[in-house]
């Protein structure tokens, strides 16, 4: 189990190993290594969806730390894969509380993150709806 913390790229993040061995890591190197694995998951899953057929999205979400200059997460969206939509920025200028933790969001916030995601899928979603609409000579 672990916890990290960051201020800036320069200020160390400290992360609990178990056994409570302490090591401290630059939000750099979080950041880079955040990146990475995010990357290999995407790969992973281009790879099960060629092989069923199915088309998929991959948007890299809003947290707290979300406009932090230094921050590890902003490190990780400046390093995100090719592909990857970036809507982090979906839950600025929110008037009200979007946030139930660091991460997670309440129902105003997954609104609007909704609603960043079907700004970029809206065409998609048109053409998918276009190419299976009747064509008014009958169907089966």
């Amino acid at each position: 189990a672990g916890a990290a913390t960051s201020e800036s790229a320069q200020a160390p993040v400290t992360t609990t190993t178990t056994g409570s061995a302490l090591n401290t890591v630059s939000a750099e190197r979080v950041g880079l290594a955040t990146a990475g694995v995010y990357a290999r998951g995407v790969r992973l899953a281009d790879h099960i969806a060629a092989t069923h057929g199915v088309p998929v999205r991959y948007f890299w979400l809003p947290a707290e730390a979300s406009g932090e200059p230094g921050s590890a997460y902003t490190i990780a969206t400046d390093h995100l894969p090719e592909g990857v939509t970036d809507v982090s920025d979906a839950l600025d200028g929110a008037d009200d509380p979007v946030y139930l933790d660091a991460i997670h969001t309440n129902e105003l916030g997954a609104r609007l993150v909704a609603r960043a995601m079907y700004r970029h899928l809206r065409p998609t979603l048109q053409g998918l709806a276009r190419s299976s609409a009747p064509t008014g000579r009958g169907s089966d």
